[in-house]
């Protein structure tokens, strides 16, 4: 007799403000109770997030305001990260789950490998990095989450596909990560201050940092790729995904939250 398998909520929040889309996270992640949680959304318009503790000095601003790319700090921890043409997915976690007692670097593992499967339902044969590193060339206090690569992400051939951040809270595990469609995140040398060297760098990074499109030779889709890693997860995990939906009282409440992640430029 087959086991009743575990039942997910499964959220496709769309394409949302950088702001709205950090409070939506972390209010899943404050307010999950008896089952997981696997959210994917977009950025509209595109968006540059700094880690919760990262400095803000680091770009400019102009620049930005410019080209209509917003700026907010994420609820986790990390290096910044343009948001542009990707899928991001986020992970939350209730207490009451086994997964929320694993290690930082074992929880990764686990949903690296979910992730992993579902890059190759796409056609992609990744890896998973053994040890934290710096990319080649760029230095350790680079202020871009993709010049580094952390245990247990997903690479190509030494190229870096998905970047991920993770944050514990007293009751949950939110973790959220993005995966680039095209290569139009890795242009964010072009918005950092000059200091770092920038035009050196910016060969470097697109080198050792890799797009889905890129990779598979060919434009994929936003729900190309969500359907994918969804499949990733059900595989991996043996489990089976209920779509959620929100209440309007809860709209209104992720709304109140967003300008707690708001920096103005």
């Amino acid at each position: 007799m087959e086991l009743e398998k575990e039942i997910w909520w499964i959220i496709d929040s769309g394409e949302n403000s950088g702001t709205y889309n950090m409070a939506f996270d972390e209010f899943l992640a404050k307010n999950v109770k008896r089952r997981p949680i696997l959210r994917f959304y977009r950025w509209n318009p595109y968006c540059l997030s700094l880690g919760h503790t990262q400095k803000n000095g680091n770009f400019n601003y102009g620049k930005l305001k410019e080209n209509n790319i917003d700026i907010v700090k994420r609820p986790t921890g990390g290096r910044a990260v343009l948001h542009a043409d990707e899928v991001t997915y986020s992970v939350i976690l209730p207490d009451c789950h086994p997964f929320f007692y694993l290690s930082i670097t074992e929880l990764y593992k686990s949903i690296s490998h979910a992730l992993q499967r579902g890059l190759k339902y796409l056609g992609i044969n990744s890896f998973l990095e053994k040890n934290k590193k710096e990319i080649d060339g760029l230095e350790k206090f680079s202020p871009y989450c993709f010049s580094s690569i952390a245990r247990y992400e997903i690479k190509y051939d030494d190229k870096k596909i998905i970047g991920s951040a993770q944050r514990r809270y007293k009751n949950s595990i939110l973790q959220h990560g993005s995966i680039p469609l095209r290569d139009y995140p890795f242009n964010l040398w072009e918005f950092i201050s000059d200091n770092f060297r920038k035009e050196k760098k910016k060969g470097i990074l697109k080198s050792k940092c890799c797009s889905v499109s890129t990779l598979l030779n060919k434009d994929v889709s936003y729900k190309e790729v969500v359907n994918n890693i969804k499949k990733g997860f059900e595989g991996t995990f043996g489990i089976v995904f209920q779509r959620k939906n929100m209440s309007i009282f809860q709209e209104t409440l992720i709304e109140k939250l967003s300008k707690k992640f708001r920096i103005n430029i």
